[in-house]
């Protein structure tokens, strides 16, 4: 088992040395191309200049950014209660709280979206 990890960590070593040694011989090849590279700051498409417009959508910005970071923590949860529950060996605690594990994370989702959908719902009503 010693020998398996001394293996495995010379040859990350050996790894680590060879990407650090190559950017150094073909550094020059990589970097031939000078091409501009800009990047577009997506707050200037918030508002033109000022307005009252510009703070309500910057709040949709921030809103939209949440709600695909919960999307990525309810896919975590599922992948949680899925691996619980395929590793329970047949114990029914196990089965059961990976189950309760990933109900749990499909209610929140479903929470979480119903509310966007009913705060959409009753913004476009006042606004029209």
């Amino acid at each position: 088992m010693k020998n398996i990890f001394k293996n495995i960590s010379v040859f990350i070593l050996l790894a680590i040395a060879f990407v650090l040694l190559s950017s150094l011989f073909f550094g020059e090849i990589v970097n031939a191309q000078t091409t501009d590279i800009t990047l577009e700051n997506p707050l200037t498409s918030v508002g033109d200049g000022g307005g009252a417009g510009e703070i309500s959508k910057l709040v949709g910005l921030i809103i939209k950014a949440l709600l695909g970071f919960i999307g990525a923590v309810v896919l975590l949860f599922f992948v949680i209660g899925s691996f619980t529950w395929l590793t329970s060996g047949g114990n029914p605690e196990k089965v059961s709280e990976g189950t309760k594990t990933m109900i749990f994370a499909a209610v929140g989702a479903l929470v979480v979206f119903l509310s966007y959908l009913l705060t959409q719902l009753v913004i476009q009503i006042i606004t029209t």
